[in-house]
């Protein structure tokens, strides 16, 4: 495992740089074109978007804010339990003038599309959404960046990080309510060897989410593919790829267990887990559901 720690941090202090260029040059794709039309807010209908059941006139009593929240991941996750925990004290807190509606499994599409759809106005709020809409923040996924989650959680709640994250509002119209740890420390799965010294990993297709993931995963001498997480399940059963890296959290909420033979306990990055709200959309609340939506965050 040393070994493969310097062979990491060699390899992606390098290409950091590269990276982050990288991810601003997707970011600016991204947002190119884009017309922000706002989002208003909410009495008695839950939404100026989606299906007609969404819709629905008189949903809630006049002088409701509803707050839907798009995520990836099962109904079984860490994600899923923690919101609904957050949608309970929130509408305790608010006297259900604020009520939180939750779309699990990519109902309202994959992540990075939710995320375009709360800058745009079309959703309030997305959980762990794009992170390349504020390129810097993928600098926490880093290799070795901490050697254990109470300082990775230390960086995530710091003002350096909450200041790195302030340009979503600038440059997105979306402001970050939350950041965290995505589950924890993030393993490495297969379906071909185990994984016990660097040149294990050589040959093997692995999924990347990100830059950082890419670089890392190459630096051992794997070849990479993007697959969406709400795709990977059915691709590693068919064997698209060979592997794949999450928290153990994810591993078991996503039964990744059943189509992977491997897991390798490597703890050599996490992810930071942001959640967005639209900034219009946030101006809209009153400044005591602000601070209480705030705080439950």
């Amino acid at each position: 495992m040393k070994n493969m720690k310097k062979i990491l941090i060699c390899f992606v202090v390098f290409v950091l740089a590269t990276g982050v260029l990288a991810a601003c040059g997707k970011t600016s794709e991204k947002s190119s074109g884009e017309e922000s039309s706002g989002s208003e807010t909410v009495i008695k209908d839950s939404s100026s978007s989606g299906s007609d059941d969404q819709k629905e006139e008189n949903k809630y009593p006049e002088g409701t804010y509803v707050m839907r929240v798009g995520h990836a991941q099962t109904k079984e996750s860490p994600r899923h339990r923690s919101l609904e925990y957050f949608k309970e004290q929130v509408e305790k807190e608010t006297d259900g003038k604020v009520v939180v509606e939750i779309y699990p499994e990519g109902e309202l599409g994959e992540e990075t599309e939710m995320t375009e759809k709360v800058s745009s106005g079309e959703l309030e709020a997305v959980r762990g959404g794009d992170l390349e809409y504020v390129p810097k923040s993928t600098m926490l996924g880093l290799p070795m960046i901490a050697d254990n989650l109470e300082q990775a959680r230390k960086l995530c709640y710091s003002d350096f990080v909450k200041n790195l994250l302030s340009t979503a509002e600038t440059d997105h119209n979306m402001k970050v309510l939350a950041v965290g740890d995505d589950s924890g420390f993030r393993q490495i799965t297969n379906n071909v060897r185990p994984i016990k010294k660097p040149d294990d990993m050589k040959g093997l297709k692995m999924r990347a989410p990100l830059d950082v993931v890419d670089l890392s995963l190459q630096a051992f001498g794997s070849s990479t593919v993007s697959i969406p997480f709400t795709e990977l399940y059915e691709n590693l059963a068919n064997g698209t790829v060979d592997g794949q890296e999450n928290p153990l959290a994810l591993i078991d909420s996503s039964q990744f267990y059943k189509v992977q033979k491997y897991c390798t306990i490597i703890d050599y990055m996490f992810f930071a887990e942001l959640m967005y709200v639209n900034l219009d959309w946030w101006d809209s609340l009153p400044t005591e559901y602000q601070k209480t939506v705030t705080d439950c965050a």
